[in-house]
Protein backbone atom coordinates (compact mmCIF):
# COMPACT_ATOMS: atom_id res chain seq x y z
CA UNK A 1 0.00 0.00 0.00
CA UNK A 2 2.85 2.41 0.98
CA UNK A 3 4.87 1.45 -2.35
CA UNK A 4 1.44 2.26 -4.33
CA UNK A 5 1.04 5.55 -2.52
CA UNK A 6 4.62 6.52 -3.24
CA UNK A 7 4.10 6.26 -7.13
CA UNK A 8 0.33 7.53 -7.13
CA UNK A 9 1.30 10.55 -4.81
CA UNK A 10 3.37 12.58 -7.30
CA UNK A 11 1.28 11.55 -10.22
CA UNK A 12 -2.13 12.97 -8.80
CA UNK A 13 0.63 16.18 -7.73
CA UNK A 14 1.44 16.44 -11.63
CA UNK A 15 -1.84 16.21 -13.31
CA UNK A 16 -3.28 18.57 -10.86
CA UNK A 17 -0.49 20.85 -11.22
CA UNK A 18 -0.91 20.81 -14.92
CA UNK A 19 -4.56 21.20 -14.23
CA UNK A 20 -4.32 24.50 -12.70
CA UNK A 21 -1.92 25.87 -14.61
CA UNK A 22 -3.50 25.08 -17.46
CA UNK A 23 -6.53 26.67 -16.74
CA UNK A 24 -5.45 29.82 -14.81
CA UNK A 25 -3.73 30.71 -18.01
CA UNK A 26 -6.70 30.37 -20.40
CA UNK A 27 -8.86 32.17 -18.02
CA UNK A 28 -6.41 35.55 -18.12
CA UNK A 29 -6.44 34.48 -21.89
CA UNK A 30 -10.07 35.26 -22.16
CA UNK A 31 -9.95 38.11 -19.50
CA UNK A 32 -7.45 39.55 -22.01
CA UNK A 33 -9.16 39.23 -25.49
CA UNK A 34 -12.13 40.78 -23.48
CA UNK A 35 -9.92 43.62 -22.84
CA UNK A 36 -8.90 43.65 -26.40
CA UNK A 37 -5.24 42.59 -26.37
CA UNK A 38 -5.45 39.11 -27.74
CA UNK A 39 -8.11 39.85 -30.54
CA UNK A 40 -6.43 37.61 -33.55
CA UNK A 41 -8.15 34.34 -33.31
CA UNK A 42 -4.78 32.32 -34.20
CA UNK A 43 -3.08 33.83 -31.50
CA UNK A 44 -5.60 33.09 -29.12
CA UNK A 45 -5.46 29.86 -30.41
CA UNK A 46 -1.73 29.23 -30.85
CA UNK A 47 -1.58 30.70 -26.59
CA UNK A 48 -4.09 28.51 -25.22
CA UNK A 49 -2.09 25.74 -27.03
CA UNK A 50 1.63 26.93 -25.52
CA UNK A 51 -0.60 27.66 -22.17
CA UNK A 52 -1.08 23.69 -22.26
CA UNK A 53 2.29 22.47 -23.71
CA UNK A 54 4.06 24.33 -20.73
CA UNK A 55 2.53 22.60 -17.60
CA UNK A 56 2.99 19.44 -19.63
CA UNK A 57 7.03 20.44 -19.63
CA UNK A 58 7.12 21.01 -16.59
CA UNK A 59 6.05 17.78 -15.73
CA UNK A 60 8.03 15.98 -17.78
CA UNK A 61 10.90 17.56 -17.15
CA UNK A 62 10.42 17.06 -13.66
CA UNK A 63 9.98 12.99 -14.11
CA UNK A 64 13.38 13.23 -16.70
CA UNK A 65 15.31 15.02 -13.84
CA UNK A 66 15.21 11.86 -12.07
CA UNK A 67 16.90 9.32 -14.21
CA UNK A 68 19.09 12.22 -16.76
CA UNK A 69 20.87 15.24 -16.26
CA UNK A 70 21.40 16.95 -19.17
CA UNK A 71 21.82 21.23 -19.56
CA UNK A 72 18.68 20.87 -21.94
CA UNK A 73 16.30 19.05 -19.65
CA UNK A 74 17.71 21.69 -17.03
CA UNK A 75 16.74 24.05 -19.83
CA UNK A 76 13.11 23.82 -20.23
CA UNK A 77 12.76 22.90 -16.61
CA UNK A 78 13.79 26.12 -15.55
CA UNK A 79 11.81 28.17 -18.32
CA UNK A 80 8.64 25.64 -17.54
CA UNK A 81 8.97 27.32 -13.82
CA UNK A 82 9.44 30.34 -14.87
CA UNK A 83 5.94 30.24 -16.59
CA UNK A 84 4.31 29.08 -13.59
CA UNK A 85 5.37 31.74 -11.77
CA UNK A 86 4.16 34.17 -14.96
CA UNK A 87 0.93 32.58 -14.87
CA UNK A 88 0.22 32.75 -11.51
CA UNK A 89 1.09 36.42 -11.27
CA UNK A 90 -0.80 37.16 -15.14
CA UNK A 91 -3.69 35.37 -13.54
CA UNK A 92 -4.00 37.79 -9.93
CA UNK A 93 -3.60 40.52 -12.34
CA UNK A 94 -6.40 39.45 -14.62
CA UNK A 95 -8.90 38.76 -11.66
CA UNK A 96 -7.93 42.08 -9.11
CA UNK A 97 -7.77 44.17 -12.80
CA UNK A 98 -11.12 43.07 -13.72
CA UNK A 99 -12.85 43.57 -10.73
CA UNK A 100 -11.50 46.96 -10.35
CA UNK A 101 -12.56 47.84 -13.75
CA UNK A 102 -16.37 46.29 -12.82
CA UNK A 103 -16.27 48.50 -9.67
CA UNK A 104 -15.14 51.67 -11.74
CA UNK A 105 -18.16 51.26 -13.96
CA UNK A 106 -20.89 50.45 -11.11
CA UNK A 107 -19.76 53.99 -10.03
CA UNK A 108 -20.29 55.27 -13.34
CA UNK A 109 -16.91 56.18 -14.52
CA UNK A 110 -14.91 54.68 -17.55
CA UNK A 111 -11.60 53.09 -17.62
CA UNK A 112 -10.44 52.34 -21.60
CA UNK A 113 -10.32 48.43 -21.90
CA UNK A 114 -7.00 48.32 -23.34
CA UNK A 115 -5.64 50.16 -20.62
CA UNK A 116 -7.10 47.25 -18.08
CA UNK A 117 -5.53 44.78 -20.46
CA UNK A 118 -1.90 46.57 -20.72
CA UNK A 119 -2.09 46.91 -17.04
CA UNK A 120 -2.76 43.16 -16.54
CA UNK A 121 0.10 42.24 -18.39
CA UNK A 122 2.48 45.07 -17.31
CA UNK A 123 1.76 43.70 -13.38
CA UNK A 124 1.61 39.79 -14.78
CA UNK A 125 5.38 40.37 -16.37
CA UNK A 126 7.08 42.83 -13.90
CA UNK A 127 6.42 41.07 -11.27
CA UNK A 128 7.39 37.96 -12.08
CA UNK A 129 10.71 39.31 -13.51
CA UNK A 130 11.23 41.03 -10.05
CA UNK A 131 10.49 37.76 -8.58
CA UNK A 132 12.76 36.07 -10.52
CA UNK A 133 15.30 38.91 -9.18
CA UNK A 134 14.19 38.76 -5.94
CA UNK A 135 15.10 35.09 -5.42
CA UNK A 136 18.94 35.36 -6.83
CA UNK A 137 19.63 37.65 -3.96
CA UNK A 138 19.57 36.01 -0.28
CA UNK A 139 20.95 38.26 2.22
CA UNK A 140 22.85 37.27 5.48
CA UNK A 141 20.63 38.14 8.68
CA UNK A 142 22.99 38.45 11.93
CA UNK A 143 20.12 37.33 14.86
CA UNK A 144 21.31 38.34 18.61
CA UNK A 145 20.36 35.43 20.62
CA UNK A 146 19.95 34.01 24.45
CA UNK A 147 18.58 31.19 25.62
CA UNK A 148 18.62 29.52 29.71
CA UNK A 149 18.48 26.11 28.35
CA UNK A 150 22.22 26.50 26.53
CA UNK A 151 25.72 26.19 28.15
CA UNK A 152 27.84 29.01 28.69
CA UNK A 153 30.68 27.51 27.00
CA UNK A 154 28.65 28.74 23.32
CA UNK A 155 28.32 32.56 24.79
CA UNK A 156 30.14 34.91 21.86
CA UNK A 157 29.78 32.17 19.51
CA UNK A 158 28.36 32.43 15.71
CA UNK A 159 26.15 29.52 14.27
CA UNK A 160 25.83 29.70 10.56
CA UNK A 161 22.38 28.17 9.55
CA UNK A 162 21.50 27.62 5.99
CA UNK A 163 18.52 25.71 4.49
CA UNK A 164 16.86 24.78 1.56
CA UNK A 165 19.55 24.84 -1.20
CA UNK A 166 17.99 23.20 -3.50
CA UNK A 167 21.17 21.94 -5.47
CA UNK A 168 19.19 20.81 -8.52
CA UNK A 169 17.97 21.15 -11.99
CA UNK A 170 18.07 25.37 -11.47
CA UNK A 171 20.29 25.92 -8.93
CA UNK A 172 23.72 24.72 -9.87
CA UNK A 173 27.43 24.71 -7.89
CA UNK A 174 28.25 28.46 -8.61
CA UNK A 175 25.15 28.86 -6.37
CA UNK A 176 26.34 27.09 -3.54
CA UNK A 177 30.04 28.55 -4.07
CA UNK A 178 28.36 31.76 -3.34
CA UNK A 179 26.94 30.85 -0.14
CA UNK A 180 29.53 28.99 1.48
CA UNK A 181 31.93 32.31 0.27
CA UNK A 182 29.06 34.25 1.94
CA UNK A 183 29.45 31.69 4.80
CA UNK A 184 32.37 31.62 5.63
CA UNK A 185 33.44 35.44 5.42
CA UNK A 186 31.06 35.09 8.57
CA UNK A 187 33.62 32.92 10.21
CA UNK A 188 31.18 31.04 12.24
CA UNK A 189 32.15 28.79 14.89
CA UNK A 190 29.30 26.01 13.41
CA UNK A 191 27.21 25.58 10.70
CA UNK A 192 23.81 24.06 10.41
CA UNK A 193 21.99 22.94 7.27
CA UNK A 194 18.57 21.51 8.04
CA UNK A 195 17.57 19.83 5.01
CA UNK A 196 16.89 20.08 1.51
CA UNK A 197 20.58 20.60 0.00
CA UNK A 198 19.30 18.93 -3.31
CA UNK A 199 16.45 19.31 -4.86
CA UNK A 200 15.89 15.94 -5.44
CA UNK A 201 16.83 14.85 -9.17
CA UNK A 202 20.05 13.66 -10.55
CA UNK A 203 22.94 15.81 -10.48
CA UNK A 204 26.92 15.57 -10.61
CA UNK A 205 26.86 14.80 -6.74
CA UNK A 206 30.43 15.08 -5.84
CA UNK A 207 30.70 18.38 -8.21
CA UNK A 208 27.33 20.03 -6.96
CA UNK A 209 28.59 19.46 -3.39
CA UNK A 210 32.20 20.15 -3.45
CA UNK A 211 31.78 23.43 -2.36
CA UNK A 212 30.99 21.86 0.73
CA UNK A 213 34.38 21.16 0.92
CA UNK A 214 35.77 25.08 1.40
CA UNK A 215 33.66 25.49 4.80
CA UNK A 216 35.29 24.66 7.90
CA UNK A 217 33.69 25.75 11.67
CA UNK A 218 35.78 24.59 15.05
CA UNK A 219 32.45 23.15 16.52
CA UNK A 220 31.50 21.33 13.62
CA UNK A 221 29.45 21.52 10.88
CA UNK A 222 26.28 19.27 10.47
CA UNK A 223 23.52 18.54 7.79
CA UNK A 224 20.05 17.00 8.34
CA UNK A 225 18.39 15.39 5.24
CA UNK A 226 14.57 16.86 4.29
CA UNK A 227 11.87 15.82 2.02
CA UNK A 228 13.68 16.40 -1.40
CA UNK A 229 16.85 14.17 -0.55
CA UNK A 230 13.61 11.55 -0.05
CA UNK A 231 12.84 12.06 -3.79
CA UNK A 232 16.21 11.43 -4.84
CA UNK A 233 16.70 8.20 -6.49
CA UNK A 234 20.36 7.98 -5.79
CA UNK A 235 20.37 8.66 -2.06
CA UNK A 236 23.73 6.05 -1.11
CA UNK A 237 25.75 8.23 -4.05
CA UNK A 238 24.53 11.45 -3.02
CA UNK A 239 25.48 10.68 0.50
CA UNK A 240 28.62 9.17 -0.22
CA UNK A 241 29.10 12.39 -2.02
CA UNK A 242 29.45 15.07 1.22
CA UNK A 243 32.58 16.06 2.25
CA UNK A 244 34.05 14.54 5.02
CA UNK A 245 34.19 18.02 6.81
CA UNK A 246 30.00 17.67 7.33
CA UNK A 247 28.51 15.68 9.97
CA UNK A 248 25.10 13.94 8.43
CA UNK A 249 22.69 13.57 11.17
CA UNK A 250 19.71 11.09 10.39
CA UNK A 251 18.03 10.56 13.76
CA UNK A 252 21.17 10.33 15.42
CA UNK A 253 23.21 12.70 18.02
CA UNK A 254 26.63 14.00 17.99
CA UNK A 255 28.07 14.88 21.15
CA UNK A 256 30.67 17.79 21.55
CA UNK A 257 32.53 16.98 25.32
CA UNK A 258 34.60 20.51 25.23
CA UNK A 259 30.93 22.14 24.70
CA UNK A 260 28.84 20.03 27.21
CA UNK A 261 26.05 20.08 24.11
CA UNK A 262 24.83 17.59 21.61
CA UNK A 263 23.51 18.39 18.00
CA UNK A 264 20.90 16.23 16.95
CA UNK A 265 19.65 15.76 13.83
CA UNK A 266 15.90 14.03 13.17
CA UNK A 267 14.78 13.26 10.06
CA UNK A 268 11.84 14.17 7.75
CA UNK A 269 8.43 12.13 8.21
CA UNK A 270 5.15 12.45 7.75
CA UNK A 271 3.64 10.90 11.02
CA UNK A 272 2.16 11.30 14.39
CA UNK A 273 3.91 12.67 17.41
CA UNK A 274 4.13 9.54 19.51
CA UNK A 275 6.07 8.06 15.94
CA UNK A 276 8.21 11.52 16.22
CA UNK A 277 8.96 10.76 20.28
CA UNK A 278 10.06 7.31 19.19
CA UNK A 279 12.88 8.25 16.61
CA UNK A 280 14.26 10.76 19.06
CA UNK A 281 14.84 8.33 21.37
CA UNK A 282 16.37 6.13 19.41
CA UNK A 283 18.40 8.80 18.22
CA UNK A 284 20.81 8.67 20.93
CA UNK A 285 19.27 12.14 22.44
CA UNK A 286 19.11 12.70 26.24
CA UNK A 287 17.43 15.18 28.13
CA UNK A 288 20.36 15.14 30.67
CA UNK A 289 22.19 17.62 28.31
CA UNK A 290 21.49 20.60 26.69
CA UNK A 291 20.95 20.50 22.82
CA UNK A 292 20.48 22.33 19.52
CA UNK A 293 18.37 20.26 16.78
CA UNK A 294 18.23 20.16 12.86
CA UNK A 295 14.86 19.15 12.20
CA UNK A 296 13.87 20.16 8.90
CA UNK A 297 10.05 20.54 8.51
CA UNK A 298 8.77 22.55 11.97
CA UNK A 299 5.30 20.72 12.16
CA UNK A 300 6.82 18.46 14.52
CA UNK A 301 7.81 21.22 17.52
CA UNK A 302 5.57 19.11 20.02
CA UNK A 303 7.56 15.96 19.70
CA UNK A 304 10.66 18.44 20.00
CA UNK A 305 9.21 20.07 23.39
CA UNK A 306 8.14 17.20 25.17
CA UNK A 307 11.40 15.63 24.98
CA UNK A 308 12.82 18.58 26.74
CA UNK A 309 15.10 19.87 23.71
CA UNK A 310 16.70 22.96 24.22
CA UNK A 311 16.66 24.90 20.94
CA UNK A 312 15.59 23.41 17.29
CA UNK A 313 16.14 24.70 14.35
CA UNK A 314 14.00 23.87 10.58
CA UNK A 315 13.53 25.01 7.29
CA UNK A 316 10.77 23.77 4.84
CA UNK A 317 8.33 26.33 4.43
CA UNK A 318 10.13 28.95 2.19
CA UNK A 319 7.88 31.65 3.84
CA UNK A 320 5.34 30.05 0.85
CA UNK A 321 8.01 31.69 -1.49
CA UNK A 322 4.90 34.25 -3.45
CA UNK A 323 1.18 34.32 -3.16
CA UNK A 324 -1.06 32.96 -2.55
CA UNK A 325 1.33 29.75 -1.50
CA UNK A 326 2.48 32.13 1.55
CA UNK A 327 -1.21 32.65 2.55
CA UNK A 328 -1.45 28.75 2.39
CA UNK A 329 2.10 28.39 4.17
CA UNK A 330 1.26 30.62 7.21
CA UNK A 331 -2.35 28.72 7.33
CA UNK A 332 -0.38 25.51 7.49
CA UNK A 333 2.50 26.06 9.92
CA UNK A 334 1.50 29.41 11.94
CA UNK A 335 3.84 30.61 14.04
CA UNK A 336 6.58 28.35 12.73
CA UNK A 337 6.07 29.81 9.00
CA UNK A 338 9.24 31.83 9.62
CA UNK A 339 11.36 32.85 12.51
CA UNK A 340 11.43 32.62 16.21
CA UNK A 341 8.43 30.47 18.15
CA UNK A 342 8.17 29.37 21.81
CA UNK A 343 6.63 25.47 22.15
CA UNK A 344 6.30 25.03 25.62
CA UNK A 345 9.38 26.62 26.97
CA UNK A 346 11.28 25.45 24.02
CA UNK A 347 12.53 28.04 21.56
CA UNK A 348 12.49 27.36 17.81
CA UNK A 349 13.87 28.80 14.91
CA UNK A 350 12.24 28.48 11.61
CA UNK A 351 14.36 30.23 8.29
CA UNK A 352 12.84 30.59 4.91
CA UNK A 353 16.26 29.59 3.20
CA UNK A 354 18.53 30.53 0.64
CA UNK A 355 16.84 28.45 -2.29
CA UNK A 356 13.55 27.54 -4.51
CA UNK A 357 11.62 24.73 -5.45
CA UNK A 358 9.27 24.17 -8.46
CA UNK A 359 9.65 27.91 -9.65
CA UNK A 360 13.01 30.34 -9.80
CA UNK A 361 10.61 33.18 -7.76
CA UNK A 362 10.39 34.68 -4.63
CA UNK A 363 8.55 37.60 -3.48
CA UNK A 364 7.50 38.85 0.14
CA UNK A 365 10.22 36.24 1.28
CA UNK A 366 13.97 37.42 0.45
CA UNK A 367 15.88 33.91 0.61
CA UNK A 368 18.18 33.87 3.53
CA UNK A 369 21.16 32.77 5.35
CA UNK A 370 21.29 33.29 9.48
CA UNK A 371 24.10 34.05 11.81
CA UNK A 372 23.35 33.72 15.38
CA UNK A 373 25.37 34.92 18.13
CA UNK A 374 24.90 33.24 21.17
CA UNK A 375 24.23 35.82 23.81
CA UNK A 376 24.32 35.50 28.03
CA UNK A 377 20.94 35.59 28.73
CA UNK A 378 19.50 39.15 30.95
CA UNK A 379 18.84 37.66 34.48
Amino acid sequence: MDNMLRFITPILFLFTLISIIALGFFISLVILRFFGIISNPYLFRGLALLGILMPIIMAGTMTLGGVIYHPINNFFNTLSGGWLTFVNFLFIASIGLSLVWLMVNKLGYTIPEQIIGYGILFIGIGVSIFSFYNASRYVVRHIPFSEHNLPESLYGKKIALVSDIHLGMIRKKSFLERITKSIMAEQPDMILIPGDLIDGPKIPYADFLSPLGTLSAADGIYFTPGNHEQYNKENALFYASIPSNVTTLIDATHIIPELGIQIVGIDYARESVEETKNRITRSGYTSEMPSITLLHDPKNMQAMSDAGMSFVVSGHTHGGQFFPASILVKLIYKQYTRGFAVTGTMPSFTTIGVGTALSPARLESRPEIIIFTIEKPMQ
